[in-house]
């Protein structure tokens, strides 16, 4: 079993600084009703999307940053992104675990 905090996975879009110790959120993402032409019902946006972590705010994330961040390079320019050479492969089963940090 390999433990490691989420910033191992965050890197800075230039590669010069470390993610900063920022206040994670609980965002909770959301539940979506499906139109009958998709055979009505409820999902859970984050089991859709995959979005456990976000970088930005799409609203679907179940862990955001405490603040807004534009998913739009034309809002704001790129400043962080997913160090995906740490991250386990595509497919691998993972568990993740959230817990508060005291």
């Amino acid at each position: 079993m390999i433990e490691a905090p989420v910033t191992r996975w965050i890197r800075d879009h230039h590669g010069r600084r470390a993610f900063p110790d920022v206040r994670w959120v609980f965002a909770g993402s959301r539940f979506e009703t499906l139109p009958d032409t998709l055979g009505g019902g409820e999902i859970y946006l984050a089991d859709e999307s995959g979005s456990i972590i976000g970088l930005v705010t799409f609203g679907d994330e179940v862990l955001g940053l405490d603040r807004v961040i534009a998913d739009d390079a034309e809002v704001a320019p790129p400043e962080w992104e997913a160090h995906t050479e740490r991250m386990p492969d595509v497919g691998t089963k993972v568990t993740i675990v959230l817990r508060k940090e005291s």
